[in-house]
């Protein structure tokens, strides 16, 4: 879904006929290239070709709704609504209730509907800033309802999934967000 939403996205970017100028590419590039010089020698290709393809879904949504062309409400529901199914469903798995039973990791390992509990672990840690974010600063008591829901489900997923990576990437997440509140307030007071 996410990949079509993309796709869609960057034909709207595109037929704009508009040069782009983006804060969000600088960022998403070294992202990518550090993602690209991972892939060296590695017996993963197939894989992490589809992690780099999904990064660069990711960062085409974020220059479609900065450019104007993607409503960032619908790109942000849209993410926030499959953060809190997979976390719904990682946490029926940890209860011991899986409907797919794809695979197993050991017990407890969840992965909801990921195929890998790492996958589960990093999207939960990218979305969780987010969703705090919105806890605090949203105006609209029924955001702040479903961020409370989200996050309630999504820190226990990043810890039962048994990802090293899932939890530090939550640590690393949460520290950058606190830098840019702090450095963002900074400025206002200032």
């Amino acid at each position: 879904t996410m990949r079509l939403m993309a796709l869609a996205c960057l034909a709207a970017v595109l037929w704009r006929g508009r040069p782009l100028a983006s804060r969000s590419l600088l960022g998403f590039g070294v992202f990518l290239a550090a993602c690209l010089a991972s892939t060296w020698r590695t017996e993963l290709l197939q894989a992490s070709g589809e992690r780099i393809w999904e990064l660069a879904s990711i960062a085409l949504l974020a220059v479609a709704a900065e450019a104007g062309v993607a409503p960032v409400p619908a790109v942000l529901s849209t993410a926030l609504f499959s953060q809190f199914l997979v976390t719904c469903y990682s946490s029926l798995q940890y209860l011991g209730v899986d409907f797919i039973a794809w695979t197993s990791f050991g017990d407890h390992r969840v992965y909801s509907t990921m195929g890998n509990p790492d996958f589960l672990g990093q999207q939960s840690s990218f979305l969780a800033p987010v969703l705090v974010g919105l806890l605090i600063g949203s105006p609209a008591t029924h955001v702040r309802i479903m961020s409370g829901a989200c996050l309630t489900l999504a820190l226990p997923s990043v810890l039962y999934t048994g990802s090293r990576g899932g939890t530090l990437a939550l640590v690393g997440a949460f520290m950058t967000m606190i830098w840019l509140v702090h450095r963002h307030v900074g400025r206002l007071s200032s």
